[in-house]
């Protein structure tokens, strides 16, 4: 069941509430079910993070990547 089907299945019985109470219910589970991880990933030079970022993502490019480097060094955001 993707989460606009649970959502949908629990509008019924959300209906016996009072029409705001329902959609305040409803507006926090959307915003529960729509939300999207944030990973970060520190380390040294050289331990290992791009690798691990290219094993996770094995080949497929993430909606959006932003490298942020340690003061004093390079960085690029994707």
């Amino acid at each position: 069941m993707n989460p606009s089907d649970a959502i949908e299945a629990i509008e019924k019985p959300l209906s016996s509430l009072p029409y705001s109470l329902s959609r305040h219910i409803l507006e926090h589970l959307r915003k529960l079910t729509s939300h999207e991880p944030v990973i970060g990933i520190m380390g040294k030079s050289g331990a290992g993070k791009s690798s691990l970022c290219n094993a996770l993502f094995q080949g497929r490019s993430p909606r959006s990547v932003m490298f942020t480097p340690a003061p004093g060094k390079c960085g690029a955001s994707v």
